[in-house]
């Protein structure tokens, strides 16, 4: 049953990291505006910061740990029946323009991964993290594939030639697999199956590393932030922010219950089916022909709710 105090815990544990989300809008805005500063800020965090503190937490993680693969079906299946529902709903409506379909589909699934991690550690400590880190290795190239061929399906078949095409997917598959992400993943993995074993001072050097990437990663999405909104946008942003911040949850709690996935592997699975979407989605978009600016209003009218719905769903069905 809902009850007040436990929103409350929630709320307090979530607040702190929207607060530094804030700061960065704020800093943007007032004090520190250059574009090429935030650009650099932007890349040093997702090149080198949040690939380091995945790499720490992946080599530590156990990948065999009881429920953990269950977990990743759960969440697997429950972001196809989201995808699945969109395009039945695009199919048979046709309300929204074929160019922005894509970013309503891929703002529906994508996941902010500064904000799992910052947030998974605040409520449940660096356990939660190691877990959480198992759940983006699956979940990256999952909702990265899907929303690529959503763009292919809805515009690039369209606006390209079948060359053009295959290159503009082909240059974003090849990118997606120079992923620091995916590569700091990989090789952290590798190191866990092979029981490598780091020495003390690497350890120490990735884990500091590490804990920068959550402050200066939430830092960025603030800057990134656009409180200017078109009205011609206003019922996309509501589908994509309803399908994110409500109806995934409470597909994943019914996905996560029916595959018996109990415990921190649970709680972990909540948190990432509450978060709000990355600002990545307006690069993708932006790359592919997409409407950027849709994305980005998505992303911003996402993460300012987030903070009340995530505090809620948790309170919920934690």
């Amino acid at each position: 049953m809902f009850g007040g105090s436990m929103f409350l815990m929630f709320f307090q544990s979530v607040l702190p990291i929207f607060l530094i989300v804030l700061s960065g809008h704020l800093i943007r805005r007032y004090w520190i505006s250059s574009d090429e500063f935030w650009r650099g800020l932007q890349q040093m965090s997702y090149a080198l910061f949040l690939p380091a503190a995945l790499f720490s937490y992946l080599s530590e993680a156990n990948f065999k740990l009881k429920g953990s693969m269950s977990m990743v079906i759960a969440l697997i299946l429950t972001n196809v029946l989201v995808c699945s529902a969109l395009i039945w709903y695009q199919r048979y409506s046709q309300s929204i323009p074929n160019r922005r379909f894509p970013s309503v589909l891929q703002c529906s699934i994508r996941y902010n991964t500064y904000v799992f991690l910052a947030l998974g550690k605040a409520l449940f400590g660096d356990e939660a993290n190691r877990i959480a880190s198992i759940v983006i290795v699956y979940m990256i190239t999952l909702v990265n594939a899907i929303s690529v061929l959503a763009f292919d399906t809805y515009i690039g078949r369209k606006k390209h030639s079948s060359k053009s095409r295959t290159q503009a997917v082909t240059a974003v598959v090849i990118k997606l697999l120079k992923n620091p992400i995916i590569f700091s993943s990989s090789c952290a993995i590798l190191f866990s199956y092979n029981n490598v074993v780091l020495p003390h001072g690497l350890q120490q050097f990735f884990h500091v590393l590490g804990q920068a990437a959550l402050g200066i990663g939430s830092l960025t999405i603030g800057g990134e932030l656009r409180l200017k909104i078109q009205r011609v946008y206003i019922p996309q942003i509501c589908l994509s922010t309803i399908t994110k911040l409500l109806i995934l949850p409470i597909i994943a709690v019914c996905m996560l219950k029916l595959l018996r996935v109990e415990g921190m592997m649970r709680s972990i699975a909540l948190l990432y089916s509450c978060l709000p979407c990355a600002n990545g989605v307006v690069v993708l978009s932006r790359q592919l022909g997409g409407d950027a600016e849709l994305d980005a209003s998505i992303a911003t009218v996402q993460t300012v709710l987030a903070i009340f719905s995530l505090a809620f769903i948790m309170s919920v069905f934690h």
